[in-house]
């Protein structure tokens, strides 16, 4: 074999015999801090875990807004080809899902 094939699983080898077991300790550690202690902790813990969930999909719908708006980015190039583009929920005639 040569050298860097056996240098890449050597360097995964050390991943997985090292790092995996690191990793899931801490991951049982949070855990174990989830589920006992004071309420307080117990809820502080919870809403750090859950913050990059909720600002995923705050942030994914500000994109699509952006997109999607009157003159935003999809109107602006249809704009370019010269086709009219759609007004979204603006109009009484555009059907919007409620």
């Amino acid at each position: 074999m040569p050298s860097e094939t056996v240098h890449a699983l050597g360097v995964t080898g050390i991943f997985v015999l090292v790092g995996l077991p690191i990793t899931m300790a801490i991951a049982l550690a949070f855990a174990v801090a989830l589920n006992k202690g004071s309420k307080h902790l117990n809820a502080f813990f919870r809403a750090v875990f859950y913050a990059p969930v909720v600002a995923s999909v705050v942030a994914v719908s500000v994109v699509w807004r952006y997109i999607l708006q009157k003159d935003g980015l999809l109107n602006s190039l249809l704009a370019v080809f010269g086709i009219a583009g759609r007004t979204g929920c603006t109009t009484p005639a555009t059907p919007c899902p409620r």
